[in-house]
């Protein structure tokens, strides 16, 4: 039997309570981190309907090439939300502040247009943001239990 029980780790009750607790507080915020990423579903709808509305008033190609940049940006963080979910979100969340910036400078009235959409855009950006950030620390915490966290949603 102790050849069995060679590579098999022992855990106490107390370890085994404290890698359930981890696991549930990680369940937790695998919800806050998959509303980021309908976040970032959001934005790729809105901006597919900019382009559609873009293409209906025959409005220059800058319209297409800025909406299928933001698209491909956007689609790409939600993919790799599953890998590295807070570089995904801070890409994400850069690319929406710098969005927002660019037409607030060049159309200022598009700041106050949307404002509702805006708010809870970056609210879950930054809900997902500090969810990712303790998801990385509960991983390294079940680490030391010598367990492993994924981050499928």
């Amino acid at each position: 039997m102790e050849i069995l029980d060679a590579g098999i780790r022992h855990q106490s009750p107390e370890d085994e309570s404290a890698i359930s607790l981890l696991q549930y507080d990680a369940s937790l915020l695998r919800k806050d981190l998959g509303k980021a990423r309908l976040a970032l579903f959001l934005l790729i709808i809105t901006n597919v309907a900019g382009m559609i509305i873009g293409f209906s008033k025959h409005e220059a190609q800058d319209v297409w090439l800025e909406g299928l940049i933001l698209v491909g940006v956007y689609a790409g963080c939600a993919w790799y939300m599953s890998r590295n979910a807070k570089t995904a979100l801070i890409i994400g969340a850069s690319m929406y502040a710098l969005q927002v910036i660019v037409y607030a400078l060049l159309m200022p009235e598009t700041l106050a247009k949307g404002i509702i959409l805006k708010a809870i855009i970056v609210f879950y950006f930054v809900k997902g943001l500090i969810a990712a950030s303790k998801l990385e620390k509960i991983r390294e915490s079940l680490r030391e239990y010598g367990e492993e966290l994924s981050l499928t949603m």
